[in-house]
């Protein structure tokens, strides 16, 4: 499912940007704190020929980047996740078996109640119902007026069609 894009993608930006400095305060201050260049300064010089001082720099900065894509990418999921959530709140299906009268077409409930099709539909999906009547019924229950209806329906049905306008 695609949702539209964030309208907010500067400040995002922005956010990341911030996290990123912050981030980088962060692991400055504690490796301060620990005295982790020291260490690292001592390592260093002791197997110089590994070149290691251009290293701390790069890995410093990979830790940070690092961590600010994990940090981002746990919050868009959570996000995303959140909206997926509300969407499938909203989301009303009618599974399983639905036992319905075969004759006047009631459906029984959970709780052993016999509801009218449109209004156990309504309650479990979204869907609206409208009325009418078709062409079979009325000749079945209606059959005084069913010429005289169908007549009419006939007609209307073909009076935007020029073909079948004699």
């Amino acid at each position: 499912m695609k949702f539209p894009a964030e309208k907010n993608q500067p400040s995002r930006y922005i956010i990341d940007v911030f996290v990123l400095v912050a981030g980088g305060v962060l692991a400055y201050g504690l490796a301060r704190r620990l005295e982790l260049f020291e260490w690292f300064y001592d390592f260093s010089r002791r197997h110089e020929a590994w070149q290691l001082d251009e290293l701390l720099s790069v890995l410093i900065v990979l830790s940070v980047l690092l961590g600010v894509l994990f940090a981002r990418r746990w919050y868009e999921t959570r996000q995303l996740n959140r909206r997926l959530q509300a969407a499938l709140d909203e989301i009303h299906t009618l599974r399983g078996i639905i036992p319905i009268c075969s004759h006047c077409k009631k459906i029984r409930t959970d709780e052993g109640y016999w509801q009218q099709l449109e209004v156990y539909i309504s309650r479990h999906s979204d869907a609206l119902f409208s009325h009418g009547i078709c062409p079979d019924c009325v000749r079945e229950h209606y059959p005084d007026l069913a010429p005289y209806v169908l007549d009419d329906l006939l007609n209307t049905e073909n009076a935007g069609d020029p073909t079948k306008n004699g």
